[in-house]
């Protein structure tokens, strides 16, 4: 996968045409590479659809396999991202999404991100506190 954030306390985007030539080289330097292009604009707080779809058309014309507009916000979103961008389409599945929905919406890989990770976390403090407590660690 390749962000398009610059990786500092600023959280900055790289310029399109920057990250865009980062992936023709990418492309260039291997050719069976799959890129998956994330597009990291909602990420940093923007509500600009218009400019994800321009990255995501200019990743792909690089030679990016796939786009990742990483936090699509909303299902509404989603569908005009899918329909704009010429390519296949990657999204974060968040809270309150369907995954039948996102399908239908035509989204080509869905990602969960650290919540699968997170969710084990969870059930393993959970476990660990009953066994703490003395309690039976299986009951929950």
């Amino acid at each position: 996968m390749h962000l398009d954030t610059t990786g500092d306390r600023a959280g900055g985007v790289v310029d399109v045409d920057t990250q865009a030539a980062r992936i023709a080289a990418l492309r260039a330097a291997d050719p069976d590479l799959v890129i998956n292009a994330r597009v990291d604009l909602f990420l940093t707080g923007s509500t600009a659809v218009e400019e994800v779809v321009e990255r995501g058309r200019r990743y792909l014309e690089a030679g990016a396999d796939c786009v990742f507009p990483i936090l699509a916000p909303s299902e509404e979103v989603i569908a005009e991202l899918v329909k704009a961008i010429p390519g296949p389409v990657n999204v974060t599945c968040l809270p309150g999404m369907d995954l039948g929905r996102l399908a239908a919406l035509g989204v080509a890989r869905v990602s969960f991100g650290p919540m699968t990770y997170l969710t084990a976390l969870d059930a393993l403090k959970s476990m660990a506190g009953r066994i703490q407590a003395g309690q039976d660690p299986y009951a929950g």
